[in-house]
């Protein structure tokens, strides 16, 4: 897989979690801008993201991430790991 499909990829999971979110994906996006992301969510979404990508994301790393981009780094980070 291509370091280039990650977002693709991202934004599809993002999607599917959240299905009230219409607007544009962005990675300077954070949960404020989606609709139902709360903190079950962000458990749920970083699990579905995990299995999406075949890596583990640590908690603690994902809960200091300020926006989507950060989420997409740790993924990039983990999966060249």
């Amino acid at each position: 897989m291509s370091d280039h499909d990650v977002p693709a990829r991202f934004e599809a999971v993002l999607r599917r979690a959240f299905p009230r979110f219409t607007g544009s994906f962005r990675e300077s996006m954070t949960a404020a801008d989606v609709p139902g992301w709360d903190s079950v969510a962000h458990v749920n979404l970083l699990m579905d993201l995990e299995d999406e990508f075949g890596i583990e994301i640590p908690p603690e790393a994902a809960a200091e991430i300020p926006d989507v981009g950060g989420l997409i780094g740790i993924i990039r980070d983990r999966m060249a790991a």
